[in-house]
């Protein structure tokens, strides 16, 4: 919404916010790689998830959403590798302004996904950047403490209950219509299992990403494991 609001605001159409988003994620990404990788390889690789088709389709050419979740993981982990290589306040600013964005867009997988690279980098890591470390921690705290108060009052002013989501609560009033069954009567459709939604994600959208991890294990075994690490822990 922030994104398409800005978009409507200075160019006149909400679309431009969509591109604008992939643009702020596809650069974070770049900045990120270039940490561990030189020029030309990381202009691939940041690229490269673009080049799924589905991926690109869903998240540049419509509504459905993706790039705000996208540019705001880049942003979080590109303050989070930072922070760790340079303890600075620019850094704690990137990935605290990453991890709002992504809460607000993904609010369960984003902050899973945050506290998951946490723990995850505190045990790779955790003897040699201690100081860096628990200066992250102490910015996701805050930031989180943040994201979480703006989540309950924006879910409060919409659906007048501080822990009831809006799709949640869309949801529960669009099935309770019946209109999902006469749908799926008309188009002849299923509804998907658990394993077809699982090998869909993993097919459309898992899937590019775990292949970006491989110049992460080269790098870990070839440039030491910081490197490496920051970028294994980023891209999954």
């Amino acid at each position: 919404g922030f994104f398409l609001a800005t978009a409507q605001t200075l160019f006149g159409h909400p679309a431009w916010g969509i591109w604008l988003a992939m643009a702020l994620s596809t650069a974070a990404m770049f900045r990120l790689l270039r940490m561990a990788c030189p020029p030309c390889p990381a202009s691939v690789l940041c690229l490269a998830p673009l080049l799924c088709p589905p991926l690109f389709w869903q998240w540049t050419q419509s509504y459905w959403g993706g790039g705000a979740a996208y540019a705001g993981a880049a942003l979080f982990f590109l303050g989070f590798a930072g922070s760790i290589r340079h303890p600075k306040f620019r850094w704690a600013l990137v990935g605290a302004l990453g991890l709002l964005l992504l809460s607000q867009a993904r609010p369960l997988e984003g902050g899973l996904t945050c506290i998951l690279s946490l723990v995850l980098a505190w045990c790779i890591m955790g003897k040699e950047h201690r100081t860096s470390l628990l200066m992250i921690t102490c910015w996701m705290a805050i930031a989180g403490f943040l994201a979480l108060l703006g989540t309950l009052a924006y879910n409060h002013a919409v659906t007048g209950e501080a822990f009831s989501f809006p799709h949640r609560h869309w949801s529960r009033g669009f099935h309770a219509t019946g209109l999902p069954e006469q749908l799926n009567t008309y188009t002849g459709s299923k509804p998907r299992t658990a394993l077809e939604e699982i090998l869909r994600a993993g097919r459309y959208f898992i899937g590019p990403f775990l292949l970006l991890t491989l110049p992460g294990l080269i790098l870990a075994r070839e440039r030491g494991k910081m490197a490496g690490a920051l970028v294994i822990v980023a891209l999954i």
